[in-house]
């Protein structure tokens, strides 16, 4: 789907650039649609990122296109957050948790809708994407182990009536056990 908003929007962004970084099983899948669709100047493949090119992609990328149909957590697009990157992704389970529409991002309800937010991101005007990159930071910075532990907490005791306790192990591991 990003790569047919990518042919969408070139139509009036012509020199926009899509990066996909990683591998996987869809890779030759994804590079063929690259070729038939004539967008090898638009669209680039880097493979496999290690975690300082990754941080340095999210950092200076306008904007991050989570594509994903569904979605378990969506904790790539918190940490495009936290480097400023506003997200574009679908309206689904994982993603609409890890993005809050009209501020660290925008959700999509369907392709047209994805391609037209994607567009409005990209050439946001009066400050906007400026605006939402602050957001996003901020956005980010309430996602922490500390807080998921505590909400976990609450949620076990709430289901079976125990709770989990934080054991210190040493000074580099913890460990959760059911109490």
């Amino acid at each position: 789907l990003a790569i047919s908003a990518v042919a969408e929007i070139k139509k009036s962004i012509p020199n926009i650039k899509l990066i996909i970084a990683g591998t996987g099983d869809d890779e030759s899948r994804l590079k063929e649609i690259v070729s038939e669709m004539k967008l090898e100047d638009n669209v680039s493949f880097l493979g496999f990122v290690n975690e300082v090119k990754k941080q340095e992609l999210l950092a200076k990328s306008w904007v991050y296109v989570n594509p994903s149909s569904k979605e378990g957590w969506g904790i790539v697009n918190i940490e495009a957050n936290y480097y400023g990157t506003p997200v574009v992704g679908f309206n689904v389970f994982g993603v609409r948790d890890s993005v809050k529409d009209g501020y660290s991002g925008y959700l999509a309800e369907n392709f047209q809708d994805f391609v037209n937010k994607l567009l409005k991101a990209l050439k946001s005007e009066n400050g906007e994407l400026e605006t939402m990159q602050k957001n996003a930071i901020n956005w980010a910075s309430k996602f922490n182990w500390e807080d998921t532990v505590k909400i976990f907490d609450k949620e076990i005791a709430k289901q079976t009536g125990s709770r989990t306790v934080k054991k210190k192990v040493n000074k580099e591991v913890d460990v959760l056990v059911s109490a």
